[in-house]
């Protein structure tokens, strides 16, 4: 169901793992394998995904890293998890400066410094998240989302996405929408408030990075 992920993220002392690829898959078992403190969900999709060039299990390890850098200056961000990654991916490819922030594990990167969180979400730049659940929870980083906001179909994968938008031409048509939203002046900084900036109250394990 459309609300489950934004259940799970929101039980404390846990951690819901949602792996893009191989990599971060196997990242994603180093993390539940070491968090002793508390439940672990992995969240694993029955269709095949790509192996991203830009993943890494040490990068995993963050809770979130820049999957796809822009080739220029950033002008917007995509944010996702799982599946949508690689989508998202090709849609920034269509773009110029798009960057593509993968966030296997919220609970982990809201646990970074404040420092690192503001590489991946720069100030004043658009931020759209892209995941085919309940949007709650995105609005700490994303200022536009593509996301479920009735219950799905039943069908092949590939045209239940299309019909809910989770497309490459769709996603790169958000971006462009957003982007339009706020051309001539700054994005909201969504990340100008304690509950962001200031250390969560998750407690990290040593083997995090």
């Amino acid at each position: 169901s459309i609300e489950h992920m934004a259940l799970m993220r929101a039980m404390p002392n846990s951690l819901t793992l949602r792996p893009a690829d191989g990599n971060e898959t196997n990242g994603c078992y180093v993390m539940a394998l070491q968090h002793a403190d508390g439940p672990s969900v992995l969240c694993l999709s029955r269709q095949g995904v790509p192996q991203l060039a830009g993943s890494s299990i040490e990068k995993t390890l963050k809770g979130g890293y820049i999957v796809h850098p822009a080739e220029t200056s950033v002008k917007a961000v995509i944010v996702s998890s799982g599946t949508e990654v690689s989508l998202s991916i090709d849609a920034a490819k269509t773009l110029e400066g798009v960057q593509v922030v993968s966030v296997p594990c919220w609970e982990v990167l809201f646990s970074q410094s404040p420092d690192y969180i503001r590489e991946l979400f720069p100030k004043g730049v658009p931020v759209l998240s892209v995941e085919p659940y309940d949007s709650t929870g995105w609005e700490r980083v994303a200022h536009d989302y593509l996301a479920m906001k009735g219950f799905g179909a039943s069908g092949k994968q590939k045209d239940v996405y299309k019909h809910f938008g989770f497309t490459v031409d769709n996603i790169a048509a958000r971006v462009k929408a957003l982007q339009a939203h706020y051309e001539g002046r700054e994005a909201p900084d969504l990340l100008d408030r304690p509950t962001v900036t200031k250390p969560s109250a998750f407690k990290k394990p040593e083997f995090y990075v």
